[in-house]
């Protein structure tokens, strides 16, 4: 009961609210490109970081790259909330 309140009121509610607290105004472009930056020289470590934590495992690289792609958008919606 609680999983299914939880998938059909309460996360579309969190996320829409995430969105309108937004004010689209007040960032400055400056900002908003070291934002992306910031984000994208993250992610680059995050995937080499998990790359190499399943290099020793008997893994194809494919499966390895699968793995890396999958633990990407790992606490977005904690980062934005907290």
């Amino acid at each position: 009961v609680l999983g299914e309140l939880w998938a059909s009121v309460a996360q579309p509610l969190l996320f829409s609210l995430l969105g309108a607290a937004v004010d689209l105004d007040v960032i400055r472009g400056r900002d908003a490109g070291l934002g992306v930056a910031l984000i994208v020289i993250s992610g680059a470590f995050r995937f080499a970081a998990t790359s190499n934590a399943v290099r020793g495992f008997s893994l194809k690289p494919k499966e390895r790259l699968f793995v890396a792609l999958a633990w990407l958008p790992k606490a977005t919606v904690q980062a934005a909330v907290g």
